[in-house]
């Protein structure tokens, strides 16, 4: 799986917001307030609506990121898989029944043509790093934890790690060999989002978090949301 670019209406503080998604790492650094999580937030919501999100979640989102002003809640994301580009376009309402959500298949810039959602939905495959918040409510990062998700068909597997190389390349291993698509030799690799996944660490061990990120980049696409050090 590989993502190419997103669009956002109005999702949260990001509004009228472009991006286009590079080959290996794809490196935000900006400051808090900016929306990096809500940007991590998107792009989940846009492959898989809120089957991976509790009700208390779900809930926040609806509430906390929807438009002050009465805009269009949502937007589009662009992705390819076996060759194939894709675009996932999604709009929230107040509840379920009001959401509308909309794949189509591209094709040499002709018209798309609308698609079922379960034909590509095994594909999907998403891993996410994150620090174990030990504090919700002040967003307060836990010491050295992390925890791992890893979003497909198949449902969502959760692990904690007090290392943040520990565990990593089994992980992403195993995910790939479970959620299976067809032979396991022929499934996409997965996007990885770390989002500030390595808040905990000081100024002098960033250098060789991002050496460790762009090997990583050599063979997955990946996105790194930080806040500056």
């Amino acid at each position: 799986m590989k993502l190419i670019n997103c669009y956002i209406e109005n999702f949260g503080i990001l509004e009228n917001f472009e991006y286009s998604f590079l080959e290996g790492m794809n490196y935000i650094e900006k400051s808090h307030g900016w929306g990096k999580s809500t940007f991590a937030i998107f792009i989940k919501v846009m492959l898989f609506g809120f089957e991976y999100f509790s009700k208390e979640e779900e809930n926040f989102i609806r509430k906390f990121l929807a438009p002050r002003d009465g805009g269009n809640f949502g937007g589009y994301l662009v992705f390819e898989i076996f060759d194939k580009t894709y675009k996932a376009e999604r709009y929230l309402g107040k509840n379920k029944k009001q959401d509308t959500f909309n794949l189509y298949e591209i094709s040499n810039s002709k018209k798309s043509q609308k698609l079922d959602n379960d034909i590509i939905r095994s594909a999907i495959n998403i891993i996410e790093f994150k620090p174990l918040l030990i504090n919700r409510t002040l967003n307060y990062p836990s010491e050295k934890e992390i925890i791992i998700r890893a979003f497909s068909r198949g449902g969502i597997d959760e692990v904690v790690t007090g290392q943040m190389s520990d565990g990593i390349y089994e992980l992403i291993k195993r995910f790939t060999r479970n959620i299976g698509y067809g032979n396991v030799n022929e499934m996409p690799p997965p996007f990885l989002i770390f989002d500030d996944s390595f808040s905990y660490m000081e100024y002098q061990e960033m250098y060789s978090v991002k050496e460790f990120l762009k090997q990583l980049g050599l063979k997955y696409q990946l996105i790194y949301l930080c806040c500056p050090k």
